[in-house]
């Protein structure tokens, strides 16, 4: 089994705003980790899974091998769960993901603006409805990831998922009509670590190499 630690860095110039509660029938809010921004792991495990999910079409599957050792002990369903190396990547019901990714803190200003609700058939706005939307700025989203990497095809699933992030980038959150949630892997700042002892510390170098270079 190979091991790989990411440190990923994600450009996010024209705001954010992930999941939060609303505080009236006319406020949104940011997701609040006691009481910081955050973006939380389980959103960006939906939307990269998302986005290795269509991705599928043209990278390998997982190794049979695999397969037909889980069909002996575990039975023909999970066997065939075991096919698809979206859910050996990111988990399914009863099996647990290859992959962990850590929460995002957002250590930057919020704003808060105004808008108007939009009628769908004029197009036009509606009176007295307004709301507001808080908006994190962040600049950039710094991401961990750990990778436990066993069957063929999910090293090469990541990679691909990573170089899409990269362009054309990706959606967090809500407000995508307004242009906001729109990041881009910076593979530049961002770095990775194959760790091959557990007793020394990661030697990182740039994600370029592993992603860009060796395309």
């Amino acid at each position: 089994m190979k091991v790989y630690l990411f440190k990923l860095k994600f450009l996010a110039p024209y705001g954010l705003r992930v999941g939060g509660e609303k505080d009236t029938g006319n406020r949104l809010t940011v997701w609040r980790v006691k009481g910081v921004p955050t973006i939380p792991s389980t959103t960006w495990k939906g939307v990269l899974r998302s986005v290795s999910s269509s991705l599928t079409g043209q990278t390998v599957q997982v190794r049979s091998e695999v397969s037909k050792r889980v069909e002996e002990n575990l039975g023909t369903d999970m066997s065939q769960v075991l096919q698809d190396p979206v859910n050996v990547l990111y988990g399914a019901e009863g099996l647990a993901g290859a992959i962990t990714l850590s929460d995002s803190p957002l250590i930057e200003r919020v704003e808060t603006r105004q808008h108007v609700v939009i009628d769908r058939k004029s197009w036009k706005a509606m009176d007295k409805h307004l709301f507001q939307e808080e908006l994190v700025f962040p600049g950039k989203v710094d991401l961990m990831v750990l990778l436990r990497v066993e069957c063929d095809g999910v090293e090469k699933l990541w990679i691909e998922t990573l170089r899409y992030c990269v362009d054309p980038g990706i959606f967090l959150g809500g407000g995508k009509s307004r242009g906001h949630g729109y990041i881009t892997l910076d593979v530049n700042e961002s770095q990775y670590a194959l760790v091959t002892d557990l007793k020394g510390r990661p030697r990182y170098r740039s994600l370029r190499e592993l992603i860009v270079e060796n395309q």
